[in-house]
């Protein structure tokens, strides 16, 4: 039996690497972590599976937390992959960068990974640039729709507050947050913090901060005859061009609505069937009847095309050509996105289209 603690399943925390692989490339503005020791280093596959083994039979457990900053992408073989074929009932946590494939989401899920904190962040590219993260809104909308597709936990939070953002980018970001009430809502909103070790912090003049100070709660703990300018970690800041808190209260108000949706019985949700020279998108991420949609054979290879990850037009008229017999021309593919796009059924970035439901079919 998992070992249990007055009823309650118990967890284990384990460490398989230390440091941060992005962030030894491109250190995120706003994090503090690492700052003894950025390079990232890891134990191999295979010790890392025999320390996991030894751990679960010492132990009596299943449920694993892994404290690494950034989970090391040979584990998706050399360790999941592994773990699904000795047939291991063993549970995990990791956090990850947020630009995993739908394929990689599939093997750590067949692993056991059940929670990732992915570092999403934000839903728009503009603010994902200004932190850094090496990522784009539509490629975070892709994580947390295979996330759901799989049965993987996200925990992720939307920040805000960097110097350089725009209005229209929590407008955008919002617009996007209406389309997927059927995945997986953010835990928290809310500004950043300034650490120390950060970007923020080491390259505050470039970086738009000023007016850099110890949290004023410090002063309530420490005596005055220590420097608080040397031993904090948090500090107060004030900072330029940013979306004052105000602006957000709606997008706010409307996560709450959304974890609220998620906890509920019957969450939203936004599913496909394909059938022979048909595709059916049931709508389900609005209370009351769930709306129905049917395309044809067209509509059904440009929206399973952009099933997987997004995709451009042209990109889509190159797949499309490659099935036998089959001739179409862009003009015909983009009007099949524009009426896909026009029902909310497709996200479009940068003229790269996500189809948004998740199939019924459980082989993907």
């Amino acid at each position: 039996m998992p070992a249990t603690v007055q009823g309650k399943t118990v967890s284990v925390p384990f460490e398989t690497a230390r440091g941060c692989w992005w962030g030894a490339k491109h250190h995120c503005t706003f994090c503090g972590l690492n700052g003894l020791g950025m390079a990232f280093r890891s134990k191999s596959p295979a010790r890392a599976l025999r320390g996991i083994d030894e751990l679960a039979e010492r132990y009596a457990i299943y449920q694993l937390v892994a404290v690494d900053n950034i989970l090391d992408l040979r584990y998706i073989q050399g360790v999941f992959e592994r773990l699904a074929h000795r047939r291991r009932d063993y549970t995990f946590f990791y956090e990850t960068k947020a630009n995993l494939s739908h394929e990689q989401l599939k093997q750590l899920a067949s692993g056991g990974v059940r929670h990732l904190q992915p570092g999403i962040e934000s839903l728009n590219t503009n603010v994902l640039k200004l932190m850094r993260k090496g990522t784009t809104g539509i490629h975070n909308v892709r994580l947390l729709k295979w996330g759901r597709y799989y049965g993987i936990s996200m925990h992720w939070n939307v920040l805000l507050g960097f110097p350089g953002e725009r209005i229209e980018d929590y407008d955008q970001q919002f617009a996007t947050m209406r389309l997927i009430p059927h995945l997986q809502p953010p835990e928290s909103i809310g500004r950043i913090w300034l650490e120390r070790f950060s970007p923020h912090y080491t390259e505050r003049a470039d970086l738009g901060i000023t007016n850099v100070r110890p949290e004023p709660a410090y002063a309530h703990v420490y005596p005055n005859v220590l420097d608080l300018d040397r031993i904090a970690y948090f500090f107060a800041y004030d900072a330029a061009e940013i979306v004052p808190m105000s602006t957000h209260k709606e997008m706010t108000d409307y996560i709450e609505n959304w974890q609220q949706a998620w906890k509920s019985a019957a969450p939203p949700f936004l599913v496909y069937q394909r059938g022979a020279g048909r595709l059916t998108i049931t709508d389900g991420r609005q209370s009351g009847s769930p709306r129905i949609f049917s395309f044809g054979e067209l509509g059904a290879l440009v929206y399973e095309c952009c099933t997987p990850t997004a995709r451009g037009v042209a990109q889509i008229v190159h797949s499309l050509r490659e099935a036998p017999g089959l001739e179409v021309d862009q003009a015909a593919v983009q009007g099949v996105l524009d009426e896909f796009k026009s029902h909310g059924l497709m996200l479009e970035e940068n003229r790269h289209y996500l189809s948004l439901a998740l199939p019924v079919n459980p082989n993907w």
